[in-house]
C-alpha cells in the first residue's frame, strides 16, 4: 500500500517521476522569474527541456507557419563545431519532415535520434 498523494506505479511504490517532472516545473517557473530577455528564457527552457528528457542537445524554433519553417531560435547541450548557440538563419521547412509537421499540427512532441538505423528522410 501506498503512502496517501503517493500512488504506487506497476513495480514501484511511490511517484518518483511525477516528483521529478513537478520539481522541474517549479525549478523553471523559479529560473523564468529571474530572466531579463526572450532570448534568455528560450535558452533557459530549452536547457531545462534538455535535463528533463535527458538529452544531449535541445533546440527550439518558433513556428512561421505562413512561411511552412520552423526557425531554430536555441541549440543547448553538446553542439558539435558547426552549430551555434543562437543561430541567425538555421530554419527546417515543414515539408521537408513530416513528423515534424505533425508535431506542429496535433500538438504532439517530436524527437529525433540519430542512432535510429531505422529513421526515415527527415527523421534523423
Amino acid at each position: 500500500m501506498s503512502g496517501a498523494g503517493t500512488p504506487a506505479g506497476p513495480g514501484g511504490t511511490g511517484s518518483t517521476g511525477s516528483d521529478e517532472r513537478l520539481a522541474g516545473l517549479v525549478r523553471l517557473a523559479r529560473i523564468l522569474a529571474e530572466t531579463r530577455s526572450v532570448e534568455e528564457v528560450a535558452e533557459r527552457a530549452a536547457e531545462e527541456g534538455r535535463f528533463a528528457f535527458g538529452a544531449d542537445t535541445v533546440s527550439l524554433g518558433q513556428l512561421e507557419r505562413e512561411h511552412g519553417i520552423v526557425r531554430i531560435v536555441v541549440t543547448v547541450g553538446a553542439l558539435v563545431p558547426a552549430d551555434e548557440r543562437f543561430p541567425s538563419d538555421e530554419q527546417y521547412r515543414l515539408a521537408d519532415f513530416p513528423l515534424l509537421g505533425l508535431m506542429v499540427d496535433e500538438a504532439r512532441p517530436w524527437h529525433m535520434r540519430l542512432d535510429n538505423p531505422e529513421s526515415g528522410a527527415g527523421e534523423a
